[in-house]
């Protein structure tokens, strides 16, 4: 088979997967539990995601699992080669506008290493008996105690920064704009 008519996905965007890849594994904000409170499954990959470990949650009309994603370590996906297909297919707003140009590498790069930074700043101030999926209600509904205000503040400061950079309008805003 000639070279041209080798299937495969990375010919002529190799450069371009390899920033996306190295971009995603800078951030980890979408397995963390930042962007998201959960991921949905397809049916079919119920049993593949309980084999590596994944905690299969089934309601009424969804099947998926919580974030943080157990098999997160820091900002890696330990089962990348085994991840659902919603992992696989999920995109940010900073990674599509990166893909379509309208963000470089250097500024795609500054947003992730912001957020980061106002994660961090964000952790700083969760007390250990907060989750984190408890931690986002609290921003997203304002409600505090004083003791807690550093947080909903911080946290607050963040997901207006994620709603700006990360999420894509399908996504939904955590916090309103008001």
């Amino acid at each position: 088979m000639a070279e041209e008519q080798i299937p495969t996905p990375l010919k002529g965007q190799a450069e371009d997967v390899a920033q996306a890849s190295s971009l995603c594994v800078d951030c980890g904000l979408c397995c963390n539990g930042s962007l998201h409170d959960a991921a949905a499954l397809d049916e079919d990959e119920v049993d593949a995601a309980r084999a590596v470990g994944l905690d299969v949650i089934r309601n009424l009309d969804k099947t998926g699992f919580a974030f943080p994603c157990p098999k997160l370590d820091d900002t890696r996906c330990t089962i990348f080669g085994q991840r659902p297909r919603v992992c696989s297919r999920f995109m940010c707003k900073v990674l599509v506008d990166l893909r379509e140009d309208r963000l470089t590498f250097d500024e795609a790069t500054a947003h992730v290493r912001e957020a980061r930074r106002l994660y961090a700043d964000m952790m700083a101030e969760l007390p250990d008996y907060i989750p984190l999926r408890a931690a986002r209600l609290l921003i997203r509904n304002s409600a505090a105690t004083p003791a807690l205000q550093p947080l909903v503040d911080k946290g607050t400061v963040f997901q207006r920064y994620l709603d700006d950079h990360f999420r894509k309008p399908n996504d939904g805003k955590m916090i309103d704009a008001s």
